[in-house]
């Protein structure tokens, strides 16, 4: 089955700066092979998107609104659809909506700390992995700096050519995810969690922020 369609969530919760650009960027590398197309909770509540999507991408923004739109039938299919084979590309909410528990910038007045139903990954993604953070602001914004894991992707290192190990993104009110190794467990059978890129600088605790927190995982598969 050929797979043509990248879908990006565009209803309640996205940020409009975050969807523009991530629409662009998309456009930019992927329009080659597949067609960009922003969707609403009801396209993924009662259309059949899933035997043409090669991708749902969700965007950054806030989560909560993410819960309250996609809850339930959506969020099932979703996880059955990657489950077999599908593939999720979450940007900041978007990662922490995808992840098994969300704890945002708890103890602060912006907290939203609670369990997620989708769960891709069953672990808390935490943040923000940087203190500044405001919702109407580019306050919080910086250029990160962080390290990509080659031998993580399962693909030829002559495929990298010069390709650098660490490379500055666009960093604004992201987490970072508490997988079993980082947190020094065995893992659970099952959990296939891959770390692909880390922090290259000490993060700190949004719980604490006088705690260092060192080699946190920012991109996880």
């Amino acid at each position: 089955m050929v797979l043509l369609n990248v879908l990006v969530y565009s209803g309640p919760g996205i940020g409009p700066n975050a969807y523009a650009y991530l629409i662009r960027t998309l456009r930019q590398f992927l329009s080659h092979r597949y067609a960009i197309i922003p969707v609403e909770p009801e396209t993924l509540r009662k259309e059949p998107w899933e035997s043409k999507a090669a991708m749902l991408v969700m965007p950054g923004g806030r989560d909560l609104p993410y819960v309250a739109s996609m809850n339930g039938e959506i969020n099932r299919r979703i996880k059955a659809w990657v489950q077999s084979g599908g593939r999720y590309l979450g940007f900041c909410a978007g990662g922490y909506y995808g992840s098994g528990r969300c704890e945002f910038e708890p103890g602060t007045a912006m907290e939203v700390v609670g369990d997620r139903e989708l769960a891709l990954f069953p672990g808390t993604c935490l943040g923000c992995a940087y203190p500044g953070y405001n919702y109407k602001t580019e306050d919080g914004a910086r250029a990160a700096e962080v390290a990509v894991d080659r031998s993580a992707f399962g693909i030829s290192q002559s495929t990298w050519k010069d390709d650098p190990d660490r490379v500055r993104i666009y960093y604004n009110g992201g987490g970072y995810f508490l997988t079993d190794e980082f947190l020094g467990k065995q893992s659970a059978e099952g959990n296939d969690v891959a770390v692909l890129v880390r922090y290259a600088s000490d993060v700190s605790d949004p719980r604490d922020r006088s705690k260092r927190v060192a080699n946190a995982p920012a991109v996880i598969s």
